[in-house]
């Protein structure tokens, strides 16, 4: 029996292609950078995701090796050609941190690159989380947006999303040999650019052999489709923005929907492919991953939640993770009725913040969630093999080969 990896997604609101030997001179430079002040940065794009990273002795540190980082925050929702930052503990391989950066930058070839982007992944050893912390504190002191003593306090053992609590789950996974891992979007709105956290990515890692590697990749992706989200929602109102992103299955299937998009593309084009690990049999699959969720949320739904709507999931209630995959298969049966591509990217996003979620969920696709609701309770209940004929129309949409 395939053995599967239990992501644990932790969202909290504002929720290799390299020589690493590379001596790039700007590297260490771009670090230290003030970036309080906006600055509007246009007429670039992301193309292509060759990767230079630099070793320290605190940390890894990896961008891009064309684009340039950003000097000071853009405005808020500015198209750029920003690479993102990638920073990673000692102890984990630079495969982890060169593929992840590989896989961002191949997001944003796809979506585009949103502002600036920090990408923190945190491994087991304490004495390298602890580096990594006093990098992460030093440069929000430094740009003024936490005191250093609060910033301590988040990443230590009794913060919200902090880096010891990403170490603390790498570090009971090894210990009780069961794969889980944790990654999120878990900044602030007010800091001007997009903050992520990442527990280790093991299946960049030999800690589980048979954990494919591709979920770590598709992972980056489904991080980074959260920052374009929250790219289309100016206010820095908490409770607007969270009102705006609409339902749990709504955001988080529509992540997950879209990340597994923009990866199969990004592999059937040749710009991404998938590192091979001695005891993986499984290579991505658009269809069986699909197949896949869809099983899972169809068990899920049937045994632990029956009587619970799609709509009324929340994070704290979400049917066993069963939302994620619900939403995705949502998100499926959405854009199935529509000959539009990319329907979720180029037409709901962008008329969001000014129509209000259900409104423009309204004008997008032509329903209202009420009646959407109604018609994916009939659908989820139809036979597999019926569920499944949808990802033809999905393919002809993208056309995926």
């Amino acid at each position: 029996m395939r053995k599967l990896i239990s992501i644990i997604f932790i969202f909290f609101l504002l929720s290799c292609a390299s020589d690493n030997n590379e001596s790039n001179e700007n590297l260490s430079d771009s670090q230290s950078n003030n970036q309080s002040e906006e600055l509007t940065f246009s007429n670039t794009e992301i193309s292509n995701t060759d990767v230079k990273c630099e070793e320290f002795d605190t940390h890894v540190y990896c961008i891009s090796k064309s684009a340039p980082v950003a000097k000071k925050y853009p405005k808020w929702g500015t198209l750029t050609g920003y690479s993102p930052e990638v920073f990673c503990s000692t102890d984990l391989p630079l495969l982890v941190c060169t593929e992840t950066t590989k896989s961002l930058l191949a997001a944003m070839m796809e979506w585009g690159s949103y502002g600036n982007a920090e990408y923190w992944i945190i491994g087991s050893d304490k004495t390298a989380a602890k580096n990594l912390t006093d990098l992460n504190c030093q440069r929000r002191k430094e740009r003024d947006q936490m005191r250093l003593e609060d910033c301590e306090w988040k990443h230590g053992p009794n913060g919200d999303h902090g880096f010891e609590s990403y170490r603390l789950i790498g570090e009971e996974s090894i210990r009780t040999n069961q794969p889980s891992g944790s990654a999120g979007l878990n900044g602030d709105r007010g800091w001007g650019f997009h903050y992520f956290t990442s527990s280790i990515p093991i299946g960049l890692t030999d800690y589980f052999p048979y954990i494919e590697p591709w979920q770590e990749q598709k992972l980056a992706f489904h991080e980074y489709f959260h920052a374009f989200q929250h790219s289309f929602i100016e206010t820095e109102d908490y409770d607007k923005r969270d009102k705006l992103l609409g339902p749990v299955w709504f955001n988080e299937g529509g992540a997950e929907y879209m990340a597994h998009i923009g990866f199969k593309k990004s592999f059937d084009e040749g710009i991404l492919s998938t590192p091979i690990k001695e005891d993986t049999t499984n290579p991505y699959d658009f269809k069986e991953a699909m197949r896949n969720k869809l099983e899972y949320a169809k068990t899920s739904k049937n045994e632990v939640c029956p009587n619970l709507d799609i709509g009324d999931m929340s994070y704290q209630n979400d049917c066993n993770g069963a939302s994620y995959d619900l939403g995705t298969w949502a998100h499926i049966l959405l854009e199935s009725k529509t000959a539009i591509p990319n329907i979720l990217v180029d037409k709901f996003y962008p008329i969001l913040e000014e129509n209000g979620w259900e409104v423009a969920f309204n004008k997008t696709y032509g329903i209202s969630p009420k009646e959407f609701y109604s018609e994916f309770d009939q659908f989820i209940n139809q036979s597999t093999d019926d569920q499944l004929k949808l990802l033809d129309k999905i393919f002809e949409n993208y056309n995926l080969n």
